[in-house]
């Protein structure tokens, strides 16, 4: 019997417990990251250790659950930060049975399953990384350079994982990836002097990030259209004026 079939209950098993370790022992989040850090790049050793790019396969779950963890600290409430982090966990117990699937199981694997789910989760990476970030740097009273130098390590992996999951073809699309990372690390420094609540801030960065990313991939795909552009180029202002309305200001 081949052990990767024993893949998705362990893999469930151990990190279904990271929310109660968390729970229970909030100050050892140093060793949580640890753990994020070594329970995925294993899982991704375990799976696809014959493809080059293995450990490709556990950017996204490390970025989530890790984002996810760091965000539940500034949460004044236990129970919505309980909820972030199990909600982490459940998204990354999901996205490895997708790979589980994709790698052992392709006759149960729909198409695009990965490059949805990744989008998908993408987007709170950035929101739960930006708002943890901007949060911190307020109550701690953090310098720019410490919090842009998080945010500039978290977005140049995510928008690899995100390129690398769309199979976009390097040769091509190397140096959108460089200026896609400059021009979102700028932005994120901008933000940072908006007068609004940390959650605020992350909710337009995440949003603006989910656009953009869209826009990137559909012009290096060549199935970007001028009516697709305008939509969520328009889909974003409305957002953004919806959350400007209703912003809590500092």
């Amino acid at each position: 019997m081949n052990p990767k079939l024993f893949f998705p209950p362990i893999i469930t098993i151990i990190i279904a417990s990271l929310p109660f370790w968390w729970y229970n022992r909030t100050a050892d989040l140093g060793y949580i990251m640890l753990a994020i850090l070594l329970i995925n790049l294993g899982a991704a050793f375990w799976l696809v250790r014959s493809r080059r790019d293995w450990w490709s396969f556990a950017i996204l779950p490390i970025l989530l659950l890790a984002s996810a963890f760091a965000y539940a600290l500034i949460i004044s409430l236990s129970w919505l930060a309980l909820a972030i982090v199990s909600f982490a966990a459940i998204a990354a117990i999901a996205y490895w049975r997708l790979v589980f699937l994709y790698i052992l199981k392709q006759n149960l694997y729909r198409p695009l399953s990965l490059e949805r789910l990744s989008s998908f989760l993408s987007f709170f990476v950035i929101f739960f990384t930006a708002a943890a970030a901007y949060g911190l740097k307020v109550f701690l009273d953090l310098p720019n350079w410490q919090t842009v130098g998080v945010a500039f390590i978290f977005l140049s992996a995510i928008i690899y994982q995100w390129f690398w999951v769309r199979q976009l073809v390097w040769r091509t699309s190397w140096y959108y990836l460089l200026a896609f990372i400059v021009v979102m690390t700028e932005i994120f420094l901008v933000f940072g002097f908006l007068p609004f609540d940390f959650i605020v801030i992350g909710f337009l960065f995440a949003s603006l990030w989910h656009g953009l990313s869209f826009l990137v991939a559909e012009h290096l795909s060549g199935q970007l259209t001028l009516k697709r552009s305008r939509f969520i180029i328009s889909l974003i202002i409305i957002l953004w004026v919806a959350i400007l309305l209703t912003a809590r200001w500092f």
